[in-house]
């Protein structure tokens, strides 16, 4: 039977959805068990959200405000740290953290996403790592 219609490739419109996008593929490619993006206001995991991932998103935020926005979203899972860490102390601070997910075991693969908005600021910065549980960072 022929198909009257052909999906279309996704069009990417800036960086922000590049890195974002491209998260989702990297974790589809490795088998990861979910995509864990850190995000103060909650838009990396809105915008993971609408790729309609089939697999956890994991939204590590720093305010109770973003979480609960972020309860109301299919797909998304959200946790929150009492602690601002610097970027490159965030990794091992959040892994440690997964262990409260009971279908998240030691040796399992995630993505890591961060994406910064706005190219100006000290922190500015976009990172996309693969990482296995229960290994040091």
């Amino acid at each position: 039977m022929q198909v009257n219609w052909t999906p279309r490739d996704r069009v990417i419109e800036n960086e922000f959805e590049a890195v974002a996008y491209h998260a989702y593929k990297t974790a589809e490619r490795v088998k990861a068990k979910a995509i864990v993006c850190i995000t103060r206001n909650g838009n990396t995991a809105l915008r993971l959200a609408s790729f309609r991932i089939p697999f956890p998103i994991i939204a590590v935020t720093f305010t109770a405000q973003t979480q609960r926005r972020l309860s109301l979203v299919r797909g998304v899972n959200s946790l929150l740290l009492d602690i601002n860490p610097a970027l490159d102390e965030v990794l091992p601070v959040v892994k440690d953290k997964l262990g409260s997910y009971s279908w998240l075991k030691s040796g399992d693969s995630i993505v890591f996403i961060t994406v910064t908005l706005s190219p100006v600021g000290r922190e500015a910065s976009n990172l996309l790592t693969v990482q296995k549980l229960g290994e040091p960072s």
